[in-house]
């Protein structure tokens, strides 16, 4: 007769032994089956949850019970792990304890003496959380109450003198008044003023405004205090946006104000759009004794409005600038500020913009050896805002040029080369920087390349350093004078890592044959390698290839890890692929492919690493805007992750300049073959006439690919243009079909493809955050690689060859 329990004690034997004399005993077993479930879930309870603050120490009972009995003690660990109070602030700091369960028992108890501290601040409940754990067991997690017995604030108002100001107002002095709602105090109130929110971000719409106190003294009820303030114009059609003040004082619930900037700026369509204001100068490298030629050209594009236009040419040594007046039809140079017509502060006015086809603005000797530009700037009038501004940049070096190697004559880098910028450098092969040397390039170096060998390889250990700034990039281009360089011209730069993902079998060829060095064929995988830094580096014309003629990928990353820096990278016009990442785990941020002739973006050979703020604006001879494949069957399934993408086609809509409407060949936004996946968010994709997605879903359907959290649009014209999306991949996607509204991404200089206000891309809630990891930036919360700030500016180079063509005068 088994007798039932309510422990868990597993299985159970009873062995009956039998003897008989002459005989060997014999035994049989009998196994009591145990139909107990071991306790697994621990609930954690408190008696009692709440208590007042500044009470004596309480007694409160903390119990740990299970589902069922233990049949063997358990020791439940019980710690502080949260909670919205503060520890030595709002009570005694509590040290870890202990709750027993006895063998047999379903719970235990033990009393906890908890000290709840008064400190005098009407600040609301607040909580303390209790975690229990215990070997085997799920944890459990008790919440105490500790009630605040102080009354509430009394109140604090603020209120400005004006509740709106112009977007072009220019700097005005506000009133801000302070006013205590409960009367006036025995003692002076002082009340801290800053800046908390709002839908304006200072320094883009507004200057900065430091904190500020406003003093009330006793016996009195309100105070003022003046303040500047300065809206920043600027081009964008945003409407209303809002800055929210805070007053806090000691004792006093907090005050808001809320100051409006009204909006001055019309919506313009997308056939017309903001002004184009192009500037180039006829080379862009110069020896001291050459004459410099510089061009302009202005397309108002129906915009009717008045500005102030300056032009001068500045040094980024030294800040040093001189002032021109090309509309005064003079060559000199002005010390002073001037506009466009030679008119000084006091006599300049506003208006409207005048087209200008590539004039001659300015010819003479050049400056001292450095880095310059010359510089366009239209401002909004009576004030200092820039609203355009376009640059042509330029290098006098000391020491004139430089040849790094020859045509036919290959050359390596065993130790270490340094670049600077007091040379500009020929390249005429390959130059390769092998195991143990580093290639380090200054800020402003142009290194001018001819020829589909001409290429920079780093291999396998070795190194480079693009030490390239927002004002003064590194320049890799076409040796053929400015206006006449074409796609192709050389080959590009190859850097090639350790951090394996995958084999090299079957690996397709990129600017050079390969060598020695294959994806997965170099040792040991360092997944967290590092092959260098490279910042602000442009890479133009390139993708040559070897000298069968086959276009190639304008830059190349092999196998490269995670730590190799590549921050603010372009390529533009290359012959075949931008960007090519086979193998490793490189991460690229604020990256750019233009009018490239292949894929702006492609990967394969097991790519897992990522890309954040990727621009891309695919030529009209274009592939896919973003291309993965796997090559091979031996390699595992590419799987990147991107966030925060804006990939621009240009087929049906005129984006890329020609008449609105016009059909160009190009292909899909996102291709994707079979074994190449991607995990994407917030991605923007228009104007493709294949589908914004296309290739095989394979991925997707296993649950291993993602994209949502996208605004895909104005894409598949080629399909029909009623799906934005392969029909295979329509369960599987997350998007939006709505026109993002970009400001410009017409095909010429100085494209601005950031949404206008009221875009969806910006709508709260339509963008993913994105991760907890050192690669992404958290605060990228819109769809696309654009909010507020066009980080194009100044480093880039777009539009058409054509665009900078030198006249013959």
């Amino acid at each position: 007769d088994p007798s039932g329990d309510s422990l868990s004690e597993g299985n159970e034997t009873v062995i009956l032994t039998g003897t008989a004399s002459g005989l060997t005993s014999g035994t049989a077993t009998l196994t009591i089956l145990d139909d107990d479930a071991a306790p697994t879930a621990l609930t954690l309870s408190l008696m009692p949850n709440e208590v007042e603050e500044g009470t004596d120490a309480t007694r409160i009972n903390v119990t740990a019970s299970l589902g069922s009995a233990t049949p063997s003690q358990i020791e439940v660990s019980v710690a502080v792990t949260g909670g919205s109070a503060t520890a030595g602030e709002d009570y005694a700091a509590v040290s870890p304890f202990t709750v027993t369960i006895q063998e047999g028992r379903t719970s235990g108890t033990e009393t906890l003496p908890f000290d709840p501290a008064a400190d005098g601040l009407a600040e609301g409940a607040e909580t303390v959380v209790f975690t229990g754990s215990a070997a085997g067991l799920t944890a459990a997690t008790a919440t105490l109450t500790i009630n605040d017995v102080e009354p509430a604030p009394a109140p604090l108002t603020l209120s400005l003198n004006s509740e709106s100001v112009a977007e072009n107002a220019g700097r005005k002095t506000l009133t801000m008044t302070a006013f205590l709602g409960s009367g006036p105090r025995a003692s002076d109130t002082a009340v801290s003023v800053k800046v908390a929110g709002g839908s304006a971000t200072a320094g883009e719409d507004y200057t900065a405004i430091e904190d500020f106190a406003i003093p009330i003294e006793k016996q009195q009820t309100s105070a003022t205090a003046k303040f500047q303030f300065e809206p920043l114009d600027d081009a964008l059609a945003e409407g209303e946006e809002t800055v929210v003040f805070t007053g806090s004082a000691a004792g006093l619930a907090e005050g808001r104000a809320t100051l409006r900037i009204v909006d001055n700026d019309r919506s313009t369509t997308r056939e017309g759009g903001p002004p184009a204001v192009t500037i180039w100068t006829d080379q862009l490298t110069y020896r001291v004794d050459e004459e410099i030629r510089v061009y302009l050209d202005i397309d108002p594009k129906g915009d009717e409005r008045e500005y102030t236009v300056f032009f001068y040419r500045g040094s980024i040594d030294t800040g040093e600038r001189m002032y021109l007046a090309p509309r005064k039809r003079s060559m000199e140079l002005w010390d002073e500020v001037v506009d466009q017509y030679g008119q000084t502060k006091d006599s300049r006015t506003a208006r409207r913009l005048e087209r200008m086809d590539a004039k001659l603005i300015w010819k003479g000797r050049v400056p001292h050896p450095g880095l310059w530009h010359f510089v366009a700037e239209v401002r909004s009038p009576g004030t200092t805002q820039v609203l355009h501004r376009a640059y042509a940049k330029f290098v006098v070096p000391r020491n004139g040029s430089r040849l790094l190697n020859r045509r036919g004559t290959k050359r390596f880098i065993e130790t270490d080369l340094h670049l600077p910028n007091d040379w500009y450098y020929h390249l005429g092969d390959e130059l390769h920087v092998s195991d143990g040397g580093t290639l380090t390039i200054d800020a402003g170096t142009v290194i001018r390349a001819w020829g589909p060998n001409a290429a920079i390889i780093v291999e396998q250990g070795g190194r480079i350093v693009v030490r390239g700034r927002r004002e003064a990039p590194v320049v890799m281009t076409c040796s053929l004078p400015v206006g006449e360089r074409r796609p192709g011209c050389w080959g590009g730069l190859v850097v090639r890592g350790t951090a394996t993902a995958g084999s090299g079998a079957g690996a397709q060829t990129s600017v050079l044959p390969r060598g020695r060095f294959a994806p997965g064929s170099g040792g040991a995988a360092y997944p967290n390698g590092s092959s260098g830094e490279i910042r602000y580096l442009r890479v133009e014309f390139a993708g040559g290839g070897p000298l069968t003629g086959a276009p190639a990928s304008a830059v190349v990353f092999e196998d490269v890890g995670v730590r190799t820096v590549i921050d603010h990278v372009q390529t533009h016009a290359s012959a075949g692929d931008g960007f090519a990442f086979r193998g490793g785990t490189a991460h690229c941020s604020y990256c750019v492919s233009s009018d490239t002739r292949g894929n702006s973006v492609a990967w394969s050979m097991g790519w897992h690493g990522s890309m954040q703020h990727l621009y891309v604006q695919q030529g009209a001879q274009g592939a896919s805007g973003m291309h993965g494949s796997s090559e091979s069957e031996a390699v595992p399934g590419t799987m990147p992750t991107f966030y925060n993408a804006t990939l621009v086609g240009g087929y049906n809509i005129g984006v890329l300049g020609g008449v609105p409407g016009s059909r160009r060949t190009i292909g899909p936004g996102i291709s994707l073959e079979a074994g190449a996946g991607m995990y994407a968010r917030n991605l923007l994709v228009t104007g493709f006439a294949g589908y914004a997605l296309d290739g095989s879903a394979a991925d997707f359907v296993a649950g291993s690919s993602s994209l949502a959290n996208a605004v895909l649009t104005k894409s598949g014209w080629r399909h029909g243009g009623s799906s934005q999306v392969r029909g295979r991949f329509k369960p599987y996607v997350n998007y939006i079909n709505w026109d993002a509204d970009l400001l410009n991404v017409r095909h010429e200089p100085n494209p601005d493809p950031r949404p206008r206000s009221g875009s969806v891309a910006l709508r709260l809630g339509n963008a993913a955050v994105p991760p907890f990891d050192s690669r992404f930036l958290r605060t990228a919360e819109h769809v696309g690689a654009f909010r507020k700030k066009n980080w194009l500016e100044e480093w880039t180079f777009f539009g058409p060859e054509r665009a900078y063509e030198v006249p013959v005068d």
